[in-house]
């Protein structure tokens, strides 16, 4: 594919090194990011780059705040981005020692009560991936030109990554399994702008938005 412009730096990096084109690498960044449900989907992204094999994170501060432990001498932390500053650092379980890390940590319950939440998670995916085009809500980006395969597979990982973080009955597994035990690539989507829609409709539904940003006003 050749090089466009005006695209995020994280799918350059993926044009660059097509490592999450391929449908089995794609489906096994979206199952690295499900685990990680304290950090939003992007640093999870982040992560995954610098270091694959990571099984847990947490600052320096949360790792002897909430399980005893410390980085162990000469430790490389891992680069993330954080809300009030450029970037923040956490550290891989691997890479602290102290107290014995429980082998459970977060995991929700599946609750059938809410698997209509699902449609909604594809819907708002469509929204903030920009697929409906609306001029007047400036902070959506502006993508309503994409091919319908593009689309439907942006918000059903949109989707999908929301249900699996959620721990709720998830009917995007089914497409996306089709779609990728089918072809061995993926669609040309942009995975910087299903990260970025899955941790806006995350903050959304955890109430961070307090109040409306100027941006939502429609005149």
């Amino acid at each position: 594919m050749p090089r466009q412009n005006n695209i995020p730096e994280l799918d350059k990096l993926f044009q660059d090194v097509r490592e999450y084109r391929s449908s089995k690498n794609y489906m096994e960044l979206l199952d690295f990011i499900k685990r990680f449900r304290n950090i939003a989907p992007y640093n999870a992204m982040l992560i995954h780059i610098q270091k694959p094999g990571s099984k847990y994170v947490a600052s320096a501060k949360d790792w002897y705040a909430r399980f005893g432990r410390r980085p162990k001498p000469g430790a490389r932390p891992l680069i993330i981005l954080w809300t009030f500053g450029p970037v923040s650092f956490v550290y891989e379980l691997e890479d602290t020692e102290g107290e014995e890390f429980p082998i459970a940590i977060t995991l929700n319950s599946n609750h059938d009560e809410v698997t209509q939440l699902a449609t909604i998670y594809h819907e708002l995916g469509h929204i903030y991936c920009g697929h409906l085009g609306n001029q007047k809500l400036d902070y959506l980006p502006k993508r309503c030109v994409l091919p319908i395969e593009v689309k439907e597979f942006e918000a059903e990982s949109v989707c999908w990554l929301l249900c699996e973080r959620e721990g709720i009955k998830n009917p995007s597994a089914e497409y996306l399994s089709n779609y990728l035990n089918s072809y061995n690539e993926i669609p040309d989507i942009s995975i910087d702008t299903v990260l970025k829609a899955a941790a806006k409709i995350e903050q959304m539904r955890n109430k961070v938005l307090t109040s409306p940003r100027k941006e939502l006003k429609i005149d």
